[in-house]
């Protein structure tokens, strides 16, 4: 490393010495010297040489990092430490001390320009090199910070080295989203389907986002999710009508929109970043719903009836907008603006254009004179039209009835009216109905009856509507009149609007009462009457009772008639019967008298009669008893006969005698077997005259009977009984036989409880006759 010249001994480095390389910082030499001498030889000697190496400065401060990327968050403090940039020197001393500057500040914007700046964003402590944020970062301003730091020794001449470290600015969620209107407005049309755009929202997030590194430690966490958006809707979207797309921010249909139903929707919106923690704002979009012309016109009335006079315009008779107007129509739209704007058409029923509506007020009027007999009836068809698109109509129909010009007067159907009413009629009966016809039509058709110079008045009513004439007093019983005259006029309605002309005719009309004899008179039954000696003069022998059931007759007259009826009297009126003469069997044994009864009628006259049996002289030669409990006939069901049997005549024998007992029954108790007591010989023979299957409403039993002895002769047995016993009960009655035949009939009403329950013929009755003296 060293040399010598021999000759001046001049030390030298012989080649580079570079401490801060080989790291020798001294050296210890040792120099020989040697004489010439040759005797006893050259001589020498030796010396140390110290030979120490100072440092000079040839050594540049190196940086240990060069060139680094770094990144910072923009929500970091002033003072926050962004990292340590280190530097080394191999010189020594002052050579080797460091400090550390910033030399330059450069500054990158979103929008890519750059910019150096002469402020510092870093502070670098000079000695340690510690690097801290001098001032606030703003990702939204700039993107990246480029610093050049510079390290420099103390040695003189000083050497120094630089090092570019770029800061990245990591974006931190420290912007709210922002809609780019606090309030929205929107149209859409109702009934829009599914998906139909509506309005896109937009909104703005100032963050920025980017993709930072975490290669300084203490950056903290950068995200690019910062400036993502999500739309959302948070309010008034009633029936969930409407959906927004959370990225996009488009607003669709989502339901049925009905505009009818609700017009103006207020939905309340949202915006959210993804950032951490999530920031939003909120706005408003007000959607107004259009009409979409979904309804179509709607007839307050959509049928409607009208007439008119056949010569109405041509002939007005007052005036023709009065006569020609029919009727007006009025339809209404649920839908706005022109979708609701209506106008009115005759579309059907008019060939001829004889009717005229009004385009936009619906009044219907007649334009031409119509013609009845060609054409009555016109059935218009009224549309209502609405202006939308796709436009809508409905129709109405209007029935139109063409009137009869009034040229006709009514005319009677009978050129005159003879009626008859019995004097029985009651109040309001009908006697006859008055017609007349109008070729006219309507009003002017339409007829009006009434009496014209009558006499009937208060005793017949005549109805002007329908022409029927009616009894108007309770009866018509001994009237003073029994004929009753008037005239009848049948007017029209022509009158009807205070402007046409009223036309009628006339005719005459009789009523007769005619007297009613129905009911022939009543009268007693006839009556035998016995006087076994002398009948004196003046002998009241009966009363006779008789009577008119018809209700206008005012009673009978009684007269009597016969052989040898002089020797009696008969009052006509009281009916007492009296002898005129005494009478006795040498002059006439038996009289048979004629009682008439005649009413009063006036035009027929009816009449009953009845027989008097008048026997003087006779005597009973025969006279029997019977012992109390015995010696009778009983009739008693025995079984159930076919339908041939029933109501059939049977005949029975005594025993051991050929007397024959015949007794006929009806269904009450279907056949009978007779029984007979054998004393004494006294035989009663009884036939049932009921021919009817007994009900509660018909319980009548009756029995003709007769009496004879065991030589058929005649017997009295004084009073013949029936008893009827049906099921424990029991009824009976009584007859007295006439003092001629022998006979009589016997009467029994059964109670209505005997029938309580019992269907059809059911049950069981028995029915006996007997007599006693």
């Amino acid at each position: 490393r060293f040399a010598i010249n021999s000759q001046t001994g001049a030390i030298y480095a012989a080649r580079s010495l570079d401490r801060d390389i080989s790291g020798y910082t001294s050296y210890n030499l040792t120099v020989l010297v040697v004489d010439g001498g040759t005797v006893p030889g050259p001589l020498d000697a030796t010396v140390s040489v110290f030979i120490f190496l100072e440092d000079v400065n040839d050594n540049r401060p190196d940086f240990t990092r060069k060139n680094q990327d770094r990144s910072i968050s923009e929500n970091e403090y002033v003072g926050y430490v962004a990292g340590t940039i280190l530097a080394t020197d191999p010189d020594r001393g002052e050579n080797r001390s460091i400090v550390y500057s910033i030399k330059t500040t450069e500054l990158t914007y979103v929008n890519g320009t750059k910019e150096e700046i002469n402020y510092d964003i870093f502070d670098v402590n000079g000695t340690s090199g510690v690097v801290t944020l001098a001032s606030r970062v703003n990702r939204e301003l700039f993107t990246t910070v480029t610093v050049t730091f510079a390290a420099s020794d103390e040695g003189r001449p000083p050497q120094g080295s630089t090092t570019i470290y770029t800061y990245t600015v990591c974006d931190y969620n420290d912007n709210i989203p922002r809609f780019t209107q606090l309030e929205y407005f929107a149209n859409i049309v109702e009934n829009s389907p599914d998906n139909t755009p509506v309005f896109t929202v937009n909104a703005r997030d100032a963050d920025l986002g980017s993709s930072c590194s975490n290669s300084l430690p203490g950056l903290g966490n950068a995200s690019n999710l910062n400036f993502e958006l999500r739309y959302s809707i948070v309010g008034g979207n009633v029936g969930m009508v409407f959906a927004i797309d959370a990225v996009t921010g488009n607003i669709t249909v989502n339901g049925l929109l009905n505009r009818e139903n609700t017009s103006l929707y207020t939905v309340n919106l949202s915006v959210t970043d993804l950032g951490t923690p999530p920031l939003s704002s909120q706005s408003v979009i007000v959607i107004n719903i259009t009409d979409g012309n979904d309804h179509s016109p709607v007839f307050l009335n959509d049928s409607l009836t009208a007439s008119i006079p056949e010569n109405a315009v041509s002939f007005p008779q007052g005036g023709a907008a009065r006569f020609s107007h029919l009727v007006t129509f009025s339809a209404t739209d649920n839908d706005i603006g022109t979708n609701g704007f209506i106008y009115y058409e005759i579309t059907a029923g008019d060939p001829d254009s004889s009717f005229y509506i009004g385009r936009k007020n619906g009044s219907v009027t007649v334009v031409k004179d119509l013609d009845r007999e060609q054409q009555g009836f016109y059935e218009l068809t009224i549309t209502a039209f609405d202006e939308g698109l796709p436009q809508r109509s409905t129709d109405a129909t209007l029935d139109v009835y063409v009137l009869d010009a009034n040229e006709e007067p009514p005319n009677f159907t009978l050129p005159a009216y003879n009626l008859e009413v019995p004097e029985t009629a009651l109040l309001g009966a009908v006697v006859d109905v008055i017609n007349a016809t109008d070729t006219d039509s309507g009003e002017n058709g339409r007829i009006t009856y009434t009496f014209v110079n009558s006499n009937a008045s208060g005793v017949f009513i005549l109805n002007n509507r329908t022409g029927e004439i009616t009894t108007n007093v309770t009866s018509l019983c001994r009237m003073d009149n029994i004929t009753y005259g008037f005239t009848i006029r049948a007017a029209d309605n022509g009158a009807f609007d205070g402007v046409g002309q009223l036309l009628f005719s006339e005719i005459n009309a009789t009523i007769v009462v005619y007297d009613v004899n129905e009911q022939n008179p009543v009268i007693s039954a006839p009556q035998t009457f016995i006087y076994p000696s002398l009948v004196q003069n003046q002998t009241l022998i009966t009363t006779i009772n008789s009577s008119d059931l018809d209700p206008c007759d005012t009673g009978v007259t009684l007269s009597l008639s016969g052989v040898n009826s002089d020797d009696f009297s008969l009052d006509p009126i009281t009916g007492r019967l009296m002898t005129v003469r005494s009478l006795s069997t040498d002059r006439v044994r038996s009289y048979e008298l004629t009682v008439t009864s005649q009413d009063s009628g006036s035009f027929k006259i009816r009449q009953s009669t009845t027989q008097i049996n008048i026997v003087v002289g006779m005597r009973v030669p025969i006279s029997y008893s019977i012992a109390a409990g015995g010696g009778y006939l009983q009739g008693v069901p025995a079984f159930t006969p076919t339908a041939g049997q029933v109501g059939q005549e049977m005949t029975y024998f005594r025993p051991g005698t050929s007397n024959v007992v015949n007794s006929v029954f009806s269904t009450l108790t279907a056949s009978n077997t007779l029984r007979i007591a054998p004393d004494p010989p006294v035989d009663i023979r009884g036939q049932l005259l009921s021919a009817s299957t007994l009900w509660p409403d018909t319980r009548d039993v009756r029995v003709a009977m007769q009496s004879v002895d065991v030589n058929n002769h005649a017997a009295d047995p004084g009073l013949l009984y029936v008893d009827v016993v049906y099921s424990g009960m029991s009824a009976n009655a009584s007859c007295i036989p006439s003092a001629q035949s022998f006979r009589c009939v016997a009467q029994v009403l059964l109670p209505e409880t005997w029938f309580a329950g019992v269907s059809g013929s059911s049950g069981t009755a028995t029915i006996s006759v007997r007599g006693e003296v």
